[in-house]
């Protein structure tokens, strides 16, 4: 049978009554001590990799390590050529590239507190970068901008080869001089 409150309230003046100093006494590990500190709760650490987003607030630091950001910048570089760069420049541009994905991110929690979500989901980073006026990779859209911008780079090709039939007015070249027109 479960324990009750009227039990331990039996319990504790059963030992008031038996010559007790005023203090009740409980049996059991309710109000144990620890030793050497107070009774306090200890608040739980948040699990790994959850941290406090009012502690990001407050600071001004890189959130990215410094020789991580470096690695990748150099990473994605070495496709492109060899370059070099100097630290004020890493700096510059991880400080950018920080600002862009917290705005980013921003937006996407909006997007998500708009649906009545917390938690923020690819489909609202997707509509983030849809309505900033970028194209959301693996979206429909995205296809066919690409698509559009192919058909954009080989079109100028094709129209400077065909020169038109007619033309309406010839038209007179500047720099000649005015007593041939």
């Amino acid at each position: 049978m479960a324990r009750t409150k009227a039990d331990v309230r039996k319990t504790v003046e059963s030992n008031q009554s038996k010559g007790s100093k005023g203090k009740p006494t409980r049996k059991g590990k309710i109000g144990k001590r620890k030793k050497g500190g107070d009774n306090e709760k200890e608040s739980p650490s948040p699990p790994q990799g959850r941290e406090d987003p009012a502690q990001y607030e407050a600071t001004t630091e890189l959130l990215v390590p410094k020789q991580a950001f470096q690695r990748l910048v150099r990473e994605i570089s070495q496709k492109i050529g060899p370059f070099r760069f100097e630290v004020q420049a890493l700096l510059a541009l991880q400080e950018a590239a920080e600002m862009y994905l917290t705005g980013l991110f921003e937006d996407t929690g909006i997007c998500a507190l708009h649906n009545r979500r917390v938690t923020i989901k690819p489909r609202d980073l997707q509509l983030t970068q849809r309505i900033r006026g970028g194209t959301a990779e693996g979206s429909k859209s995205s296809a066919r901008m690409s698509r559009a911008a192919q058909d954009a780079k080989t079109e100028p090709a094709s129209a400077a080869k065909a020169e038109p039939a007619s033309s309406a007015t010839p038209v007179p070249d500047p720099t000649a001089p005015a007593s041939a027109q």
